[in-house]
């Protein structure tokens, strides 16, 4: 920003005329001293007669003094006018190097809001993919990332007089301080928000694996028992392979493979696809078989201990279902380019702007 300054009456004008002023008595003194030389006759170099012309003499050294008495004064108001052209000259000055820092203050915070704008939009891309992944796999481990932005506490961080005062300066609204005050409420909340948001993110997906986790262990628990239990039925119907016909061994057996071929190498579980085509299969069967023949061994046990896995995944999947839906509608409110409050932030952007390029034409 180039601020440009004017003089009336500048020093070089003022010197101009000081000097014109001081010749002028100058040569207006020569004329009168040529002229007193001339009233004495056959005039000498330094032979002028005193006591004769005295009269003369007393005029004309009235009237140099009186000359020279002004000239004098011209100089001393020639120094006052220099001191004081200087001491404006230095205010102004100063004035110019405080407005051009407020200026550039001011376009220090433009780049940062516009910094902020753009790491909103890249938390709310991912806060509308995490949460249509937790809609679509609820049991999955969805990921959702926060980038690192250390904007918003170099603008909050930055001297809050300084910033007030560049809106004072150069804020064209009547009320001044609406933009201003808008602006640090719009960062600190976003500030905030993100961060609770990031914890809250944290909490659910560190939770969620310590369950999987947990769920995991209990299914291989659940896969050994039953593993043993058709064990003990080969041992037991060896003769003419009779455990084959046992109903209770065919499901059990049926169990394992279901379960082992929907368990990948190198993946994450589908624990959805588990619960629907392996627990809740074997369950169904199972109720059937208690009907018609009752339960065998330690079957009972191992129905019991699936039912609860299959409530534990249900509990789960509902709370990352509901986490999912929270994530949508503070992203829906606040982070979405749509949302009233991400607007707000973007004209408060789009007025500090102009208010740059309104300073930056003067």
């Amino acid at each position: 920003m180039i601020i440009k300054t004017t003089n009336k009456l500048n020093n070089k004008t003022r010197t101009i005329i000081f000097w014109t002023l001081s010749i002028i008595i100058l040569i207006v003194i020569g004329i009168i001293t040529i002229n007193v030389i001339y009233q004495t006759e056959n005039p000498a170099l330094f032979d002028i007669d005193f006591d004769k012309k005295d009269h003369i003499i007393s005029s004309y050294g009235i009237l140099v003094g009186v000359l020279l008495t002004f000239l004098s004064i011209v100089f001393i108001i020639h120094n006052i006018l220099q001191q004081k052209q200087q001491y404006d000259n230095d205010k102004r000055e100063q004035k110019i190097k405080e407005k051009n820092s407020l200026f550039d203050r001011l376009k220090l915070v433009m780049n940062l809001v516009n910094e902020i704008c753009s790491h909103i939009e890249d938390t709310g891309k991912e806060m509308k993919t995490f949460s249509l992944a937790e809609k679509n796999s609820p049991l999955k481990n969805n990921q959702m990332y926060f980038y690192t932005n250390k904007n918003y506490s170099r603008l909050l961080e930055l001297d809050y007089h300084t910033i007030f005062n560049a809106f004072q300066e150069f804020d064209t609204e009547i009320d001044k301080t609406k933009s201003f005050n808008n602006l640090y409420y719009k960062v600190d909340f976003y500030s905030e928000s993100i961060a609770e948001t990031k914890e809250k993110y944290q909490y659910h997906i560190k939770d969620k694996f310590q369950r999987k986790v947990k769920i995991a262990n209990e299914l291989n628990s659940v896969m050994d028992d039953a593993s043993k239990m058709t064990e003990e039925y080969k041992c037991e119907l060896t003769e003419n392979d009779r455990y084959k016909q046992n109903k209770w061994y065919k499901l059990l057996n049926g169990l394992l493979a279901f379960y082992y071929e929907r368990i990948p190498e190198d993946d994450e579980a589908d624990y959805e696809q588990i619960d629907k085509e392996v627990l809740f299969v074997f369950l169904k069967d199972a109720l059937k078989l208690r009907e018609s023949i009752g339960f065998e061994k330690k079957t009972q046990d191992l129905v019991l201990k699936i039912a609860v896995i299959r409530k534990q995944l249900y509990t789960l999947k509902i709370e990352s279902l509901d986490f999912g839906k929270q994530i949508l509608i503070h992203y829906n409110e606040y982070y979405s380019t749509q949302s009233e409050n991400y607007k707000d932030l973007c004209k408060l952007k789009d007025h500090i702007e102009l208010l740059i390029n309104l300073a930056a034409k003067k």
